[in-house]
């Protein structure tokens, strides 16, 4: 793989909303990033709108040849769930960083350069994240005060790129030490993450794997090794910040939340379990969150 980082993305599409999300902020915002020191793995987790997809991935192929230093197209024979399917990305990627990231995403200009030059900073962090607008995270990263679009239109989505063009000087080298980050995008050095085997598969359906995760990565090397890069927005979701492909299959995803929480409390305690829970309806509304840091009011 030429390039230094590789942006890995499993993408799982079921309905036209999460394809609409692709088309109108996914794609395009990755087009304002392009870097020829970034590559692009897309995985396709055995969508059932399989047609459709691999015409939208056609229709942005050419563009982002242009704009990377390579872009790659799998599909997965079977569905095999985020856990397993970003590992699959993990285990391929063969540049020295990483960014894992969802399919429903918006990168401002200079957000996915922002989260890898942090790893090259003197700190030696092993992984860092960005802040972002969509409080179902459950996670410190959550901030009430970022927009969220109304719709697709331009003026809703320049929204986004305000914010994010405010964050940055305001934020300006400003760095959060903590054991609380999100799986929706985070950028690590490859190594560091392939030595933890990436997600444990056990999970299902899109909860406690990166928790876990980060619990391992603490375990092992303390607090000191992820961080969340204050400068950096990345939107998360469509419409209202709304995460529509993890919602697809809701009933699988009230299955995988009772099932997964109790493997999680199997292998980490009941009482972190509860405090987990406690935290996520308390960060929803910006407690415990970088909300807190922020002004109330953000003129940008």
């Amino acid at each position: 793989m030429r390039g230094k980082t590789t942006l890995v993305t499993s993408m799982y599409n079921q309905n036209i909303s999460v394809l609409e999300t692709l088309d109108k902020l996914f794609f395009p915002s990755l087009l304002k990033n392009g870097n020829k020191n970034i590559g692009i793995l897309i995985i396709d987790d055995c969508s059932p709108l399989r047609r459709e997809t691999v015409e939208l991935v056609n229709k942005y192929t050419s563009k982002l040849m242009r704009a990377f230093a390579f872009i790659k197209f799998l599909r997965n024979k079977t569905n095999l769930g985020f856990a397993a399917s970003f590992n699959k990305g993990i285990r391929l990627t063969q540049t020295k960083y990483i960014l894992i990231a969802n399919d429903d995403l918006y990168f401002p200009t200079g957000s996915i350069k922002g989260l890898i030059n942090t790893l090259d900073g003197p700190e030696n962090y092993g992984l860092v994240g960005p802040i972002s607008n969509n409080k179902e995270l459950w996670s410190y990263q959550y901030c009430r005060q970022a927009p969220k679009i109304k719709s697709y239109q331009p003026k809703e989505i320049e929204k986004l790129d305000l914010f994010s063009s405010w964050l940055q000087k305001e934020m300006a080298g400003q760095r959060i030490i903590t054991d609380n980050i999100c799986g929706f995008c985070f950028a690590a050095d490859t190594a560091y993450l392939k030595s933890f085997g990436g997600f444990t598969e056990k999970y299902q359906h899109g909860y406690y794997e990166d928790t876990d995760l980060i619990q391992r990565i603490i375990k092992e090397h303390g607090k000191g090794s992820v961080v969340i890069n204050m400068e950096v927005f990345i939107g998360h979701g469509g419409v209202k910040g709304a995460s529509g492909s993890f919602k697809q299959l809701p009933l699988k995803m009230v299955k995988s939340l009772m099932a997964n929480s109790a493997k999680y409390a199997q292998t980490w305690g009941y009482m972190k379990l509860l405090k987990r829970f406690v935290y996520g309806t308390l960060s929803q509304l910006g407690y415990g969150t970088v909300s807190q840091i922020l002004p109330k009011k953000i003129l940008y």
